[in-house]
Parts: structure tokens; C-alpha cells; sequence
């Protein structure tokens, strides 16, 4: 079996075992934070090394159905995860047909315990695997009963609401960026590398910095942002288009955002952009000056905006 690992931790590596949790973990919201807080307080007292399993493909998209957009890159998790100090490394597994028809007992034995020396191993209570989903919280309690410490944590909610990266992308799908805060326990956010557009806003003194998009994005329509230079430190607020820009006769969804009183040289840099509310939909105009004067207007709306923003 081939695995990715991604050392997060500085941390000594001198430790009795690992205390693992599994699955696609994407957008690391309240509910994940729950599990992973537990895993935290019993992992340090047990000296064990804190351990996220999860998937690349992630199973949904290797079956193509139950998820339209990721809310996180590998990139983005590895950097939550580290900044937050939630665990010392991702083991990454390509989900393949082989993992997708692996049975649970094996799964368990050979992966987990044999390869990873789990000595701990915490989930939420809907957590299946293996072949069929034969693998279940029942499943973990009478295999690993008397070995292992188990824990199957229960679901998180608000308002009556199961916290789930479904139910977030379904707000984020409906502009509830508020819901979807709630949810996140942050504003929903990506990280991605500042790369060449085509510039055409700032010949008309409007630069933006185009942000390269990993992976399917959950939002379209224009937003007012918050960024952050994670080269540099240096925060910024500001106006984000995302969308195939219809009146140049774009094909791909492009990320554009105009920073507040800043005309840097910023190519090549990895930002941070956090989405605070939509301001509107994205609209093909019949000229670029009609898209000029709507630019122009978003970018003063959103200074408005800030003028009384708060976290």
C-alpha cells in the first residue's frame, strides 16, 4: 500500500504509537474540530503521534456522486491543521478500486494497526469503511475491545441541525455565508498562489490578483473579502469575483480580487482569502465600459462595507 505523509509537527518524533482518526475531514468544521479535540487530550496524555487518515481521490469523487465542490485542497486542510496545532501529520491514501473493495477487517488489521501502530483510534458516530461499508462503530467496538482505545464521538449540531461538510455546502451554494460561518466555526476561506491574469482591470487602475483555483469552487457571484499574505503576514480587505467572467468570454471559473489601496507587485505569492458576504450574482454586460462602471461600483460598495466591519 502506498502512503503520502505529511509531517505537520516540529514536535519529537519519539512516541508509543498513534492515535488516528479517519475520513475526508473537508472543511475541517465544528463537528471535525470536536473529534479532533478529543484525539488531542487523549493522544498527549499517552504520548501518541496525532494522526489524521483521509483519501486522495476523497471516496465521492472517486464514485462521482454525493459531493459537487471540495470545501478544502490538501493544502488548505495541511494548513488549518498546522496553524491550529490539531495534529502532527496526514497520512494521505489514493482511494483506488482496490481501497474502494478492501475489506474492513483487513483495512483495520493490515493499515491500521500493523502498518500505522494505532493504539487510539477516534470517529463520529455515523463513521462506516471498507468494502460494502461492512465496517461500522459496532464493527470497531467488538474488534478493537480489550486492544485498543476506541472512541465513536457524537454528532455535533445547530438549531436542530447536523453539522455536516454537506449541509455547509449547501449554504455556501445558497449564499448563507453566515450559516456557513456558523457551521465552519470560521468565514469559509482557500488558500491559492497569486499567478498572471489578463489584466484587464487594472489598465483600468482596478488591479486584482488572480488566485489559482485547485479544485471545483462552491461559490459564484461577487464577495466582499478579507486576505491574508501567508508569505508576508500582511492583511488586506477587499472585493473577489468568482465566475467565468461572460462578458470576455471566459470558459473557466476565475478567482480575481481587487485589494483595498494596494497596487503591489504580488505574483508568485500564496494568499488566504476569506469570503464575508455576497454583494451579487455575476452578470454578462453588452460592453467591457458597462463592466468597467460595474467594477467601479462594486469596488466602492465593498470600501462602504469595511468602513464597519468587525470580525
Amino acid at each position: 500500500m502506498y502512503f503520502t505523509h505529511l509531517n505537520l509537527s516540529s514536535r519529537s518524533s519519539n512516541y508509543d504509537g498513534r492515535a488516528i482518526t479517519i475520513g475526508s475531514f473537508d472543511g475541517i468544521h465544528i463537528g471535525h474540530q470536536k473529534i479532533l479535540t478529543e484525539l488531542n487530550q487523549y493522544a498527549k496524555a499517552h504520548n501518541l503521534q496525532r494522526t489524521l487518515v483521509t483519501f486522495n481521490p476523497l471516496p465521492p469523487e472517486y464514485f462521482k456522486k454525493g459531493m459537487t465542490h471540495r470545501l478544502m485542497s490538501l493544502r488548505d486542510k495541511a494548513e488549518f491543521l498546522k496553524k491550529n496545532d490539531l495534529v502532527d501529520e496526514i497520512i494521505l491514501i489514493p482511494f483506488s478500486q482496490a481501497m474502494a473493495t478492501i475489506t474492513a477487517d483487513s483495512f483495520l488489521d493490515d493499515i491500521l494497526i500493523d502498518h500505522l501502530q494505532m493504539k487510539a483510534l477516534f470517529v463520529g458516530k455515523d463513521f462506516k469503511f471498507g468494502h460494502k461499508a461492512e465496517g461500522n462503530i459496532e464493527f470497531l467496538s467488538n474488534a478493537l475491545k480489550d486492544r485498543y482505545y476506541f472512541s465513536a464521538i457524537d454528532d455535533l449540531t445547530r438549531n436542530n441541525i447536523r453539522v455536516s461538510s454537506t449541509k455547509i455546502r449547501g449554504f455556501l451554494a445558497d449564499s448563507d455565508l453566515l450559516a456557513a460561518k456558523e457551521f465552519l466555526g470560521r468565514n469559509y476561506s482557500l488558500i491559492g498562489k497569486v499567478v498572471p491574469g489578463n489584466q484587464l482591470a487594472r489598465t483600468w487602475g482596478m488591479p486584482t490578483i488572480n488566485i489559482h483555483l485547485q479544485h471545483d469552487f462552491p461559490l459564484m457571484g461577487i464577495y466582499n473579502a478579507t486576505a491574508e499574505n501567508l508569505c508576508t503576514g500582511k492583511k488586506y480587505t477587499g472585493a473577489a469575483s468568482i465566475g467565468f467572467r461572460p462578458t470576455i468570454g471566459g470558459t473557466n471559473v476565475v478567482l480575481e480580487v481587487h485589494l483595498h489601496d494596494t497596487n503591489e507587485d504580488l505574483y508568485g505569492q500564496f494568499f488566504k482569502i476569506s469570503f464575508i458576504n455576497k454583494m451579487r450574482d455575476e452578470i454578462k454586460f453588452d460592453t467591457l465600459e458597462d463592466l468597467r462602471k460595474q467594477i467601479e461600483h462594486d469596488i466602492t460598495e465593498s470600501y462602504s462595507f469595511f468602513k464597519d466591519y468587525s470580525e
